[in-house]
């Protein structure tokens, strides 16, 4: 079963409108319960697997926002 943070992960790759502002939802909901650490870790994996090093960016802006 998918986590809110592989979520989170998956609609910040796909990166349309509504899928970053589900992710503002998303992070809204669960502030102080993600797993920053593993949503870090993975988001780099992904960025390096699929070449989409703005899957980190947009990452990092969420979590800043926060």
């Amino acid at each position: 079963m998918a986590t809110a943070e592989d979520i989170l992960l998956f609609k910040l790759l796909a990166g349309r409108p509504q899928d970053l502002a589900d992710v503002e939802k998303l992070a809204d909901s669960r502030r102080g319960k993600l797993d920053v650490e593993y949503l870090r870790a993975t988001a780099r994996r992904m960025a390096r697997d699929l070449l989409c090093p703005e899957l980190v960016r947009r990452l990092e802006r969420l979590l800043a926002a926060e």
